[in-house]
């Protein structure tokens, strides 16, 4: 084993050279022996081999970086409103597609996760990039499914070892982007190492060298340091070379136990260990062992989960074409809305159209002391009568005073116009309204966004004699319950400032519930979509960039009623995946499962006086 093997031992050049090309003969012969298909999935060729990188302004060397290029950083959102990234550990590149970390660097309460690769790189080189061209600071990686191992257990700290499948292979053709090796021989394990190392949390060039310490010495030493760590057979030690080093090394959560080796005429990295500790630095007590997770004892289990030509085949196109929600119970808030106006709009084509957003668009405005003023907070509720909006909850604070602005996206007062190309062109005047009160689904939690719903009770009705003020239909009546996938359409910004896309959904971007779970639970997230969400995979500009889009946009369906097309609320854009994702689909919350709950929720004193005729009249209902 590692552990008893001897250090920067003289050896014979001639005799280290033979046994470096008879490993290296050895492991071609098992790749390719019967068996071996997965042993393909890694090259000894180019694995494990750092980088010198220069940072250069106007052709001129300013920095010189050791960078190791199989490291990576974990990276996950716990608030994708505030766009924040948070660096939860290391990853460690062992193929195009697959990377491995410590298990207890999944937090819970994570609303996305991505691997950042070439990490090291910024502050000076993001400077280098504006005095000419550069290679991209970093690259971002999609996560398609986190294996962490079925027996590891945090609080003994055992197991602690996970494998990421990545949904796109890394380029592992840019320089600064490479996996390290893995011995998958006998032959690699037993080599005699030129070096054992691990990286420093911050600066990969910057590393500390290792000795091996036996289990029963270690176990010693964290006894003597009173630390509660038990140790198993699959545990590895080691402690500092240099005791008398001035900077301890940083280990962060994942950091790789590297072990430096001959193979044929190159020295190569070969992953030995993974960092057991949450950022550790032993900055008390130089003297203190490092425990890693010795990572040859789970060789066996690294390659049972790799496949050959990726995880499990997803649904390309979906197979549903029409949804058919329970009709709903309580009829007699039905009175509410007016059936006979709702939902009636179509856009223009004409210039001044662009500006147009759907008129049952609503903006939310808080109070900002520093402009005295209020201020678009980036949440959006959509207009379903005079009296009442619907939002997403994990946008809309019940505890703080806001308004809703009607009429545009931007705010204008007067209206405004401007030539373009020789074409008048005028935005709609918007008014804002005070929120009387926000009513929150009680089983609302922001951890996975479960019942991410909200009624918005206005302190004065809109006006909805304005053609750019009007409410959308609910589908709370039996002719429209039912809806074909084909006439869904999702609401996003546009290319231009202060407009707003309607885009039809196709048959590949509606993503069945089941298979929209499977692809979120590949995250290691705790997300419940099933009966309470809608999947749509985002809608791309031109420029295959992902338009973007505001919690609380609608999704909303097109279908007659009373002779005319109508527009019936059916999501509302509730989390969206990072990256510009093609596999993540968005998720909305579903309005047909909450009718029941909006209509309870509605103060049917409000309005009722103010509806132009008997509904009863128009509508025959039946009884339930």
């Amino acid at each position: 084993m590692l552990y008893n093997m001897r250090y920067n031992e003289a050896v014979n050049e001639d005799e280290q050279e033979l046994i470096a090309n008879a490993t290296l003969a050895k492991w071609k012969e098992r790749q390719q022996a019967a068996g071996s298909e997965k042993l393909k999935l890694f090259n000894m060729e180019s694995c494990g081999q750092d980088v010198v990188f220069e940072t250069k302004i106007l052709n001129r060397v300013i920095n010189t970086m050791i960078v190791m290029p199989w490291i990576g950083t974990l990276k996950s959102v716990d608030n994708p409103s505030k766009g924040m990234r948070v660096s939860d550990g290391f990853v460690v590149l062992i193929n195009e597609r697959y990377a491995l970390t410590a298990a207890n660097v999944f937090r819970p309460d994570v609303q996305w996760r991505s691997i950042t690769l070439k990490h090291t790189l910024f502050s000076i080189d993001e400077k280098s990039c504006k005095f000419g061209p550069c290679s991209p600071l970093s690259f971002s990686a999609e996560i398609k499914y986190v294996t962490i191992h079925p027996q590891y257990n945090g609080t003994l700290n055992v197991h602690n070892i996970a494998l990421i499948e990545l949904v796109e292979p890394a380029n592992v053709t840019e320089g600064l982007i490479s996996p390290i090796c893995m011995p998958l021989t006998e032959e690699f394990r037993n080599s005699t190492p030129l070096e054992l190392l691990v990286p420093s949390s911050f600066f990969n060039q910057h590393s500390t060298q290792l000795e091996p310490l036996d289990l029963l010495n270690c176990q010693e030493r964290f006894a003597q340091l009173s630390a509660n760590v038990t140790l198993n057979s699959r545990s590895r030690c080691a402690v500092a070379l240099d005791t008398d080093a001035a900077e301890p090394a940083a280990l962060y959560a994942g950091t790789p136990l590297q072990t430096l080796l001959r193979v044929g005429s190159k020295k190569r990295y070969f992953l030995s260990g993974i960092n057991s500790f949450m950022h550790l630095v032993n900055y008390l007590n130089p003297n203190s062992p490092y425990l890693f997770t010795d990572t040859n004892a789970y060789l066996d289990w690294i390659l049972e989960n790799m496949q050959l030509n990726g995880s499990v085949p997803t649904e390309t196109s979906s197979n549903v074409k029409r949804v058919d929600p329970p009709p709903t119970q309580n009829i007699s808030r039905r009175r509410l809305f007016n059936f006979k106006t709702c939902g009636a709009y179509t856009k223009g084509s004409s210039a001044n159209a662009t500006y147009e957003t759907e008129p049952w668009h609503g903006f939310v405005h808080n109070w900002d002391p520093v402009f005295n003023s209020t201020s678009f907070i980036q949440c959006s509720v959509v207009l379903v009568s005079e009296w009442y909006t619907i939002g997403v909850a994990s946008c809309l604070n019940p505890d703080i005073k806001l308004w809703v602005q009607f009429g545009g996206y931007g705010s204008r007062l007067w209206g405004d116009c401007w030539d373009r190309n020789g074409t008048r062109i005028c935005r709609p005047k918007t008014y804002q309204i005070a929120v009387e009160r926000i009513i929150v689904h009680p089983q609302y939690n922001i951890i996975g966004y479960k019942n991410d719903i909200a009624l918005v009770q206005l302190a004065t009705p809109a006006d909805i004699s304005q053609p750019n003020v009007q409410p959308i239909c609910l589908p709370i009546l039996e002719e429209v319950r039912s809806y074909a996938v084909s006439s869904l359409a999702m609401v996003t910004m546009g290319l231009e400032d202060f407009t707003l896309l309607t885009s039809k959904i196709n048959g590949t971007q509606f993503v069945p519930s089941t298979e929209c779970q499977r692809r979120w639970d590949g995250m290691a997230l705790n997300i419940q979509i099933e009966q309470t969400k809608q999947c749509i995979l985002v809608v791309r500009d031109p420029r295959n960039e992902c338009y973007p889009a505001l919690p609380g946009f609608p999704l909303h369906t097109t279908q007659q009623l009373l002779g005319e097309q109508r527009h019936f609320l059916r999501g509302l854009f509730s989390l969206r995946p990072e990256l510009c994702s093609s596999y993540y689909p968005a998720i909305y919350t579903d309005v047909d499962v909450y009718l029941d709950w909006i209509l309870d929720n509605m103060d049917e004193r409000l309005g009722i006086s103010r509806l132009p005729y008997n509904l009863k009249q128009h509508l025959i209902f039946s009884e339930k």
